[in-house]
């Protein structure tokens, strides 16, 4: 983990995935390898990537919440991506093409969101991050629920 810290430091992302998948590779089953490796990936800008590696955490740890909302933002990165692409489009059947492709990114953060909101007895800081991410994504019914909770 050090060397992989070590790498990132100097931007070094595929010198730090190659000494996780050495690890992986060693210790499938360790989520700890799987979650650094999603923020390698995000670091990149690798959400479809980071996504993979996250889920292999809520395969490993289905009670690791921190990794269902890593998921949730990188579809929400996905998302905006999308939209600021679709900014420079002229087409309008483009633009909805790309619209309808950020909507269900969206979608699929919310999906992910909604897996914690679920859950009984959560932190205040899991609250505050759902709040956070659920006022980005305009749920608001969904957010403010949690503002109340945190009062």
């Amino acid at each position: 983990m050090a060397l992989t810290e070590w790498y990132l430091e100097r931007n070094s992302t595929s010198d730090a995935l190659r000494i996780l998948e050495n690890a992986i590779t060693v210790n499938p089953d360790n989520p700890i390898f799987h979650n650094l490796k999603g923020f390698v990936f995000q670091k990149k800008g690798d959400n479809q990537n980071a996504i993979a590696s996250f889920q292999q955490v809520v395969t490993l740890t289905p009670d690791d919440l921190q990794a269902y909302i890593h998921i949730a933002t990188c579809y929400y990165n996905i998302g905006v991506g999308i939209d600021e692409n679709a900014r420079m489009l002229t087409n309008i059947s483009q633009v909805r093409q790309e619209r309808e492709r950020s909507a269900h990114a969206y979608a699929l953060a919310i999906e992910w969101l909604d897996k914690v909101y679920a859950r009984n007895n959560l932190s205040r800081d899991y609250l505050q991050k759902l709040y956070q991410l659920y006022r980005l994504l305009r749920v608001t019914e969904r957010a403010n629920s949690i503002e109340q909770r945190l009062r």
